[in-house]
């Protein structure tokens, strides 16, 4: 057989396998993107605040905002859709137990599925809540993006496909992430920021900042001489570390396959001055910085 013939036949034959598998197989088991849900209901709830706010949710947007009041309300945007022999009614009756809100041990506690899924459909809650200045929260996510805006207490989430953006917290922060980015912004007391696939982005004042990811690139802002500690390490992205002009440090930076570029004056005389790796001070030497990435370069320069 020409060999011309045969490459063609093969090439025939893999694209209708594929097709053929993305057809039966992978595409019943995606849900719908688009389109109208086939039922779709508003929840709206407001509750007395104890003090902490946790939310469980599986597929949806959450929206945090924060009010001087005392009062944590909330809208549930509520999104189903069916799936094999599932009837409407059948789905109407299943959503009937969402969104379920209750005050366990000072936290409220709004669940998004408290019991098991008994039925074959899609879900999607998107949530804007609404909560007095100063609430810790807890916010875990399964599908769908996470924000959070100035004003809360401690703040932890916990996201598997996920952007989480929380700004202004007043506490400590705790963010995880499988697929997604991170952004952090003017955080007074630091926070540990993981994430497996995705950039991270954070400003921090004070405390601690712990920065890990595997797929990514990592950009901090150190605003002011508070911060004590910072770790800040990618296996397969760049390192940007932006330190303002009070800020001193004692900074150890190690780009095995990359570069270490520094626009700051850094003492090395009692530490190490190479291409890829560079140990010394700014300054006094009061924040201890480690910066690390295994296939990245590493940058450090500052803010104003």
């Amino acid at each position: 057989m020409n060999p011309n013939v045969k490459s063609l036949i093969t090439a025939l034959t893999i694209a209708v396998l594929v097709i053929m598998f993305c057809v039966r197989v992978l595409a019943p088991k995606l849900p719908p993107m688009v389109g109208k849900a086939d039922v779709q209901e508003v929840r709206s709830f407001a509750h007395a605040s104890p003090g902490a706010l946790r939310l469980e949710n599986t597929d949806g947007l959450v929206r945090i905002t924060t009010h001087p009041g005392q009062t944590i309300t909330g809208k549930a945007k509520i999104r189903a859709y069916r799936r094999g022999d599932t009837t409407i009614d059948e789905l109407k009756n299943h959503i009937t137990s969402l969104v379920a809100v209750n005050e366990e041990a000072s936290t409220l506690v709004v669940s998004t599925e408290p019991t098991q899924r008994l039925a074959d459909y899609d879900l999607f809650v998107e949530y804007d809540l609404q909560i007095p200045e100063g609430t810790n929260v807890a916010v875990t996510s399964n599908n769908g993006n996470v924000w959070i805006r100035p004003g809360c207490g401690d703040v932890r989430v916990m996201g598997r496909n996920s952007d989480i953006d929380v700004a202004g917290p007043s506490g400590s922060v705790h963010i995880e992430s499988i697929n997604g980015r991170i952004h952090l912004a003017e955080s007074p007391a630091g926070g540990t920021l993981r994430t497996v696939n995705g950039d991270v982005y954070a400003q921090v004042q004070g405390g601690s900042l712990d920065v890990e990811t595997f797929n990514g690139v990592i950009w901090a802002q150190v605003l002011g001489p508070n911060v004590e500690h910072a770790q800040l390490s990618s296996q397969n992205g760049g390192v940007s570390l932006l330190m303002a002009s009070d800020v001193s440090a004692s900074i150890t930076a190690h780009a095995s396959r990359g570069s270490v570029i520094s626009q700051v004056p850094i003492d090395t005389q009692n530490g190490t001055n190479q291409r890829r790796y560079i140990k010394g001070i700014v300054g006094d030497g009061y924040s201890e910085i480690n910066l690390d990435t295994l296939n990245g370069s590493i940058s450090i320069a500052r803010s104003d």
